[in-house]
């Protein structure tokens, strides 16, 4: 979170601007301060977040694709689902999808995740449909 340094009214107040550039599959936030634009990386030191988030029921936990880098083809072939621990803001790979990601979305009760995914590498559409256990 960016705060400023002092209130406004006061002296030695900078404006600070926030930009979001919100993508489909990817994030990218920036804050232009004294004229000068910064990527805010997340906690984890990565500057791209992702753009589709699903909260558990409960609230205690947030699934999320993750591509390893910045690249057409690895948001394509190479994302993976992650489970955030909110409270902690823990982050573990929930699958290994075996190829492209489709939609995704927690059970009713928040146990599991239903995720559509390529067969293999080699199939390019999402068309099947699994179902992982969240706990570890």
């Amino acid at each position: 979170m960016i705060r400023p340094q002092s209130s406004f009214g006061g002296t030695g107040v900078s404006e600070i601007a926030i930009g979001i550039d919100l993508g489909t599959s990817n994030s990218v936030v920036a804050v232009v301060e004294n004229g000068r634009a910064r990527v805010i990386p997340n906690e984890w030191g990565e500057s791209v977040h992702p753009s589709v988030v699903h909260f558990s029921p409960d609230g205690e936990s947030i699934v999320c694709a993750c591509a390893p880098r910045n690249l057409t083809d690895d948001s394509y072939m190479f994302q993976r689902l992650h489970v955030v621990d909110v409270a902690t803001g823990e982050r573990r790979k929930l699958v290994d999808n075996p190829g492209k990601l489709g939609d995704f979305a927690f059970s009713p009760d928040g146990a599991r995740v239903a995720y559509i995914s390529a067969a293999d590498r080699n199939d390019p559409h999402a068309g099947m449909l699994y179902l992982v256990d969240v706990a570890e």
